[in-house]
This record gives structure tokens, sequence and C-alpha cells, in this order.
């Protein structure tokens, strides 16, 4: 799945193929803001812009991620209280006057 803040696709961004695992983007954004952190090459505008456009699609990556992983634990979760208990049922309320 490609994940793009806007036009920015964060893996072209890194120079990493859209299949990388989540370690290998976080070690490389690392590595990118390490080597275009705007505080080391002050007054360097395009070197801050792309440093501005990664940090946005990193965010937006990382956001997706941590929903997607919450949505498996949950749905593992959902899967597990089923099969510890056969008789398990939702609970069922109604009102009558």
């Amino acid at each position: 799945m490609v994940i793009k803040h806007g036009n920015d696709d964060i893996y072209t961004l890194l120079g990493i193929h859209a299949t990388a695992p989540a370690d290998m983007v976080k070690k490389r954004f690392k590595e990118f803001a390490l080597e275009h952190h705007p505080d080391i090459h002050p007054g360097d505008r395009k070197r801050e812009e792309l440093f501005k456009r990664v940090c946005a699609a990193y965010q937006t990556w990382k956001l997706i991620n941590t929903t997607i992983e919450h949505i498996r634990r949950m749905r593992s979760a959902s899967t597990y209280a089923h099969t510890v208990s056969d008789d398990f049922r939702p609970w069922h309320f109604s009102c009558t006057a």
C-alpha cells in the first residue's frame, strides 16, 4: 500500500521500496532527518522544504500504520474473546413499558 501525504509518497522521498518493513522506514527517516535537518543546514531553503515534506509524509505514514496496528489488535482480541468461551453472547437490552 502506497501512503501519500498530498503528492508526496514517503517511500519515494526516502528512496526505499513500498514494501519495506516499518523498521526500515523508521530507520531511513531518522537517517534522512540527521542529514537534512534545517538546524544543520541553516539558510538552505531547498533542504528545509524537503525536510518539511518528508516529515509531513512520515507523520501520515505513522498515523496510518498505528491505526492499522490498532485495528489488527482489536480484531485479534475479538477473535480471542469468541474462542475462549463458546457460550459467549453479547448482551441484549430491551425496554418494555
